[in-house]
């Protein structure tokens, strides 16, 4: 499974987490906001140009941070992707007629 910048969005916004990658090599980040909005993980000096896109950062991204109401959780690549496949799987279960 490839992580898409959309399922991290819509996972954000679902959990009501904070979502940060950061690619260790380049150490560029990018911050998904509790409401879905893609900002920059790090402040960057006034004027800098930006040669990465949250796109390209995320391609590449090994390291994920979440920050929920309650916990912060520090996620490899891997371990994002078996949450994210995890909660995909959840969301499409169907439900019995006591769950609902």
């Amino acid at each position: 499974m490839i992580i898409s910048l959309q399922e991290l969005r819509k996972f954000a916004i679902q959990e009501q987490t904070e979502i940060t990658f950061h690619e260790e090599s380049t150490g560029h980040s990018w911050r998904i906001s509790r409401d879905g909005i893609v900002k920059f993980g790090a402040s960057k000096p006034w004027g800098e140009t930006v040669n990465h896109t949250p796109e390209s950062t995320l391609a590449l991204a090994d390291k994920f941070s979440l920050e929920g109401p309650e916990k912060v959780r520090l996620l490899t690549r891997v371990q994002m992707t078996q949450l994210l496949a995890d909660s995909l799987a959840h969301k499409a279960a169907p439900h019995s007629e006591d769950e609902s």
